[in-house]
Formats: structure tokens, C-alpha cells, sequence
């Protein structure tokens, strides 16, 4: 584990063996941590003593890794061939606030979370207990909030009375007092997207 200390950069080498570890590390009040992948529980017990940042070192770009180190609070990834250059350049993002993953990390994930929105949508989709026409409705509401029934039926070709009982059936099939909390819970459930 190295130690990287703000202004002078100053490294600090810590043995991970044996008890207190955590608390030889929190002596230095790093700026930065540079950490072992197979020793994420220390770094988990780092960061309930001290407030800092840190990267984890990985020798290889598996997909779960990236979970790992988000769910370490971990604000990035080193890999064990990168280059001095990427080190200093990743701490120096991190420490200035930022997030660094390798290139190849960062594909996987933004892949991940398309593929995770579809499956979402569609799920939501089909947990919609709105018709398609009470949706098309709803949707209209949420670009222009303030159409009445009578300005929303010459939008659809329907008439004002089968506005109001679709607005009416939505509103009770979703439990949503008036226009607005329809509006809002359709969003919340993913059914219609905020304009």
C-alpha cells in the first residue's frame, strides 16, 4: 500500500500485516490512498477513520472490479502496468476531486448501465397499468401542465368527456389525487420521461 501525501507527494510504504494497519495509515492523514485490490477490508476500515481518497491497484480489468471499487468508496482504478505518468495523473485527478478508471473499465461500465436503463424501461413498461391512450395523455400533461381536458381532445381526435374518463380511469389506477401527482408518479416510475 502506498501513501501519497498532497503537496509533496510525499509516499509512505505500510505493511497491511498484523493489527492496526488502519490506524498507522490515518497517522499520515494522506491525501490519497493507493491500496491493494485484495485488501479492500483495510481500506474499508481507512476510510471509517479518516477522511481520504483513494485508488485501488488491480492486476487485471475484470467487470466485478469495478463494482468492488464502488462499493469501497474507492474514486478510481489503477492498473498494475499502467505507466508513472497514468499513477500521477490518476492521483492528481482524484485529489482534485475527480474519478479516474482505465479507458477499457469506463467502456464496460457506461455498457453496463445502457444495458441495465433498457432492461429498467422495459420492466417499467410492462408494470405500467396505463392504456396507451392514458399515457399518450399523461405525457402531453407533463409537457404542457396547464392544457385543460378541452385543449387535450383535439390533440388525440377525442372527445372532452373521454379525456376526462381517461384522465379519471389513470388517476384511479394509480392512486394519484389530481393531474400533477399523475404527472410526477409517471415520471418516478420511469412510464413517461420529465420534459
Amino acid at each position: 500500500m502506498v501513501l501519497v501525501l498532497r503537496d509533496e507527494y510525499q509516499t509512505a510504504n505500510i505493511d497491511p500485516a498484523g493489527d492496526g494497519a488502519a490506524e498507522r495509515v490515518a497517522q499520515f492523514t494522506p491525501s490519497i490512498i493507493l491500496i491493494e485490490e485484495k485488501l479492500r477490508q483495510l481500506g474499508l476500515e481507512i476510510r471509517e477513520k479518516i477522511q481520504t481518497k483513494m485508488l485501488v491497484c488491480a492486476s487485471d480489468e475484470s467487470p466485478d472490479l469495478v463494482y468492488d471499487c464502488a462499493a469501497l468508496g474507492a474514486e478510481g482504478c489503477l492498473l498494475h502496468h499502467s505507466s508513472i505518468e497514468d499513477m500521477r495523473r490518476a492521483m492528481r485527478l482524484v485529489i482534485e476531486g475527480g474519478m479516474s478508471y482505465p479507458p477499457s473499465m469506463t467502456r464496460t461500465m457506461l455498457e453496463e448501465l445502457a444495458a441495465n436503463r433498457e432492461h429498467r424501461t422495459h420492466i417499467a413498461a410492462k408494470e405500467c397499468p396505463l392504456t396507451p391512450r392514458e399515457l399518450q395523455i399523461v405525457k402531453l400533461l407533463a409537457k404542457d401542465p396547464g392544457l385543460t381536458n378541452k385543449q387535450l381532445a383535439p390533440k388525440l381526435n377525442i372527445s372532452v368527456s373521454t379525456v376526462k374518463n381517461h384522465l379519471h380511469t389513470a388517476m384511479e389506477k394509480t392512486g394519484q389525487p389530481d393531474r400533477r401527482a399523475l404527472v410526477e408518479h409517471a415520471i418516478e416510475r420511469g412510464w413517461i420521461r420529465s420534459c
